[in-house]
């Protein structure tokens, strides 16, 4: 699968920003990313990055604020209780032992 220079650029920046979280210490949160991706942006002088970067922005702004709705109307307990569980922590062994 042949990727654009588009998206070559688009995942190149985003690793940029990840990896100056990563550096600062810092909580890897889409709002920490959202601020890195700014900060980068007002810095940046070209204008095909700088371009490239009010579109990453745009795109994890808009999926932040739609996930941010979705939280809004339940708490996220609430949101759990439909999902299954991968693991069952409670079956114990047919022998009645620990299993670790």
């Amino acid at each position: 699968m042949n990727r654009s220079e588009d998206e070559i650029l688009n995942d190149e920046l985003i690793g940029e920003a990840v990896l100056s979280l990563l550096k600062s210490g810092g909580p890897i949160t889409t709002q920490s990313l959202l601020k890195a991706l700014i900060a980068m942006e007002r810095a940046e002088k070209d204008a095909t990055r700088q371009a490239a970067l009010s579109g990453i922005i745009a795109e994890i702004g808009g999926i932040a604020a739609a996930h941010a709705g979705a939280t809004d109307k339940g708490s996220r307990a609430e949101s759990r209780q439909n999902a299954f569980p991968r693991f069952n922590v409670n079956i114990a062994h047919s022998s009645g032992k620990k299993m670790h």
